[in-house]
């Protein structure tokens, strides 16, 4: 994912793009930037307001303390007013439903990533059907899913679960874009992937590995290994697929297959200790992006 710049808002289907709002952070953002307008932007109910010497104290006060660790929601956002390079965003709090359609936690396939990604780029009903379609067409084709064991793969069909927006002031946020300046802040973001969304959304929830982060290929179910086409045999512990995303899976499966091997003469296993930390360190890299911790169940020595 990526924060969402001024140009973004551009786009016609801006509006309906699902982003990811810091919740824990986000309140800290709209007062700063509001006071760097004008202190009566933020007053009393009786219309007192501290004067700029008190905000500054405030302020500083809260850039000194350790950063909040983000707390995310899915929003959809809204341009509500525009001055030069600066845009005011109406951010409503948006939901998937737990009891319909098919989970995050619960992705069997590159094919179902695909399709949710798709839908956060643009949460809309047309979008739904275009799935659904696609979904059909592959189903009467015989098109399948490589590797599901024992069943017809083409029947592992992705379902969007019903997305709910969420009405009334504790489910309205604001957020500020000032694009004179170099850096974005973080707050909102686009570009959603299904490991980020799993891991910021979803609690870290994934059936595919349990929330260890790593799996054993050989021992994990046949349709999600198949599903997402990384084969390796039992013993080996292999970067989940799905909560840690298909690219370093497979990375690691090519790192596993190769330097950490007897599968290839020892002289070319030469220089398989840089290629360990340069692995490790990507893996790393990931938990850490996600936001896991990484020191406890999903031990990174053991994996790599």
């Amino acid at each position: 994912m990526r924060g969402v710049t001024i140009k973004d808002t551009s786009y016609s289907t801006f509006k309906d793009k699902l982003l990811l709002l810091d919740l824990a952070n986000a309140g800290e953002h709209l007062v700063t930037e509001l006071i760097q307008r004008s202190t009566s932007f933020v007053q009393s109910p009786g219309g007192k307001a501290f004067p700029l010497e008190i905000w500054l104290i405030i302020t500083n006060f809260l850039a000194a303390l350790p950063p909040t660790k983000p707390s995310y929601c899915l929003v959809k956002a809204k341009v509500i007013s525009s001055a030069r390079s600066k845009r005011l965003l109406r951010c409503t709090k948006q939901e998937f439903d737990p009891d319909s359609g098919t989970q995050l936690r619960n992705i069997k396939s590159k094919r179902q990533v695909d399709a949710f990604e798709a839908f956060f780029s643009n949460a809309t009903p047309a979008t739904v059907e275009k799935i659904r379609q696609r979904e059909e067409d592959k189903m009467k084709s015989g098109q399948s899913t490589p590797g599901v064991l024992g069943r017809n793969p083409a029947r592992v069909t992705t379902q969007i679960p019903a997305l709910r927006e969420l009405a009334g002031a504790n489910n309205t946020f604001y957020v500020f874009l000032d694009g004179s300046r170099a850096k974005e802040s973080g707050i909102l973001s686009r570009d959603i992937t299904v490991p980020e969304a799993i891991a910021h959304i979803g609690q870290g929830e994934c059936g595919l590995c349990e929330g260890k982060r790593s799996i054993c290929p050989g021992c994990a179910p046949g349709a999600a290994m198949g599903g997402f086409d990384v084969w390796l045999g039992c013993g080996a512990k292999l970067t989940c697929p799905l909560c840690m995303g298909l690219e370093l899976s497979r990375a690691h499966e090519y790192y596993l297959t190769t330097w950490k091997t007897h599968c290839i003469p020892r002289y070319m296993r030469a220089n398989s200790s840089g290629d360990r930390e340069t692995m490790r360190d990507s893996v790393v890299k990931v938990l850490m992006k996600l936001g896991y911790e990484w020191d406890g169940e999903c031990n990174v020595d053991s994996i790599v």
